[in-house]
Formats: structure tokens, C-alpha cells, sequence
């Protein structure tokens, strides 16, 4: 499919993709490695580096092979625009707080949310810098944190926020918690509504998404 676009885009567009891992680092799969997350299913807010680490090298990673695609089909000149939004540590801490839940109510056993990680990374400006110059195949134009205006402030939007993060994750929590668990378990996450829209009202007002700019040489 690569080759069907050979050299022939002039822009390309990317929003809400690079921060999708192609899977989860293989060493946080292993209880009796440094990196295993106990009690935790996404990196961010995690106590051990070694987890962080393990997910800064997938992602560098999956960039490597994500330019190396994209260098093949835009032309000399020819511009990207990446978008992916910034920190989720509380939200991924609310869900995971909702399996332990479930866990402490005798639903199922602990060891299934140590061994579960979300496959998602968020870079800094600094890291996608970082793999950009790395790859060496684009020139920066502009690598930044903005601020897309949001009205998400009452508790309202923070259901609906909650509601349209079950849309995107729901398979993942299903395919390994099974439809069962993985509904409750959404279920109570929407109930914590008032807890997410405080954190939302204080956060929201910050840069929230990363703006890259990037020019093929």
C-alpha cells in the first residue's frame, strides 16, 4: 500500500495515531521484570522508570518505522502535520481505580490489571524532537504544546468525555477482562464523574495537545 502513494503526497495529516503503540513494550508482560506495572495499567504516574523507559523505546520504535513509511510517499518538500494529545495520567488512574475496584470486591484477581497496560505514549516536545532528528528523513518547522479552546468544564461533558474514551478503549478492556468486567468497570469510571470534571476544570486550561510541523527533506 506504500508504494501506491509512492512520492506522490503533498501533505499528510496524522491526529490521534502516533500516541497508539503497536503493541505494549514485551518486558511489562513479565512478572518478574523490573518493568511489571503492579496495580497499574498505563505507564504515566507509574513509580518504576524502567516501565517508562520500556515505553519510550517502543514508541521510538514505532516511529522509526512510522517515518521510514511516510518518507516513501510524501514528496521532497512536502509537509506532515502530527497531533496527539498530551498527558492522561489521571483519566488512565481512574479507570485502573474502578478495575481495582472489582478486584477488592472479589471479581477477579489482581495479577489481570498488573498484567494489563494500555498501549499508548505520549510524547513531549523534547522526545518527538528526539525521533525526528534520530530518523534524520524531515526537517522541523514547528514542534509545540497548544491549546485547543474547550468548553469540557461541568460535569455533564466529563460523562461525555468518559463516554467517548469507552468508544475507544472498550475493545481492549473486553478482549482481555472480558465484556463482563470490562462493562462495570466502565460503568463505575462514568459514576466518578464529579472527581473528573475537577480535574478537567484545573487541566484544561493548560496545554493539552502536541502540534508537529514536519518538512521532507
Amino acid at each position: 500500500m506504500v508504494d501506491y502513494f509512492h512520492r506522490s503526497i503533498h501533505f499528510a495529516h496524522c491526529s490521534s495515531v502516533i500516541d497508539w503503540l503497536s503493541k505494549c513494550p514485551e518486558e511489562s508482560l513479565d512478572d518478574k521484570s523490573p518493568t511489571w506495572n503492579k496495580g497499574l495499567i498505563h505507564y504515566e504516574g507509574a513509580p518504576n522508570i524502567k516501565m517508562v523507559n520500556a515505553y519510550v523505546a517502543q514508541f521510538e520504535k514505532d516511529m522509526e518505522m512510522f517515518f521510514n513509511a511516510r518518507v516513501r510517499e510524501i514528496v521532497p518538500g512536502g509537509m506532515i502535520v502530527l497531533i496527539s494529545p498530551q498527558s492522561t495520567e489521571h483519566l488512565a488512574k481512574i479507570f485502573g481505580s474502578s478495575l481495582m475496584d472489582l478486584v477488592n470486591e472479589g471479581k477477579f484477581v489482581e495479577s489481570l490489571v498488573d498484567s494489563f497496560n494500555v498501549p499508548t505514549y505520549f510524547p513531549s516536545p523534547k522526545g518527538m524532537t528526539r525521533v525526528v532528528d534520530k530518523n534524520g528523513c524531515f526537517s522541523i518547522e514547528r514542534i509545540d504544546l497548544t491549546y485547543p479552546k474547550s468548553k469540557l468544564l461541568d460535569e455533564a461533558d466529563a460523562k461525555t468525555l468518559m463516554i467517548n474514551l469507552r468508544v475507544v478503549l472498550e475493545g481492549l478492556f473486553v478482549n482481555y477482562f472480558g465484556s463482563e468486567i470490562a462493562k462495570e468497570a466502565f460503568a463505575r469510571t462514568i459514576v466518578k464523574s464529579d472527581e473528573i470534571s475537577t480535574w478537567m476544570k484545573k487541566n484544561y486550561q493548560k496545554a493539552c495537545q502536541l502540534f508537529v510541523a514536519l518538512k521532507r527533506k
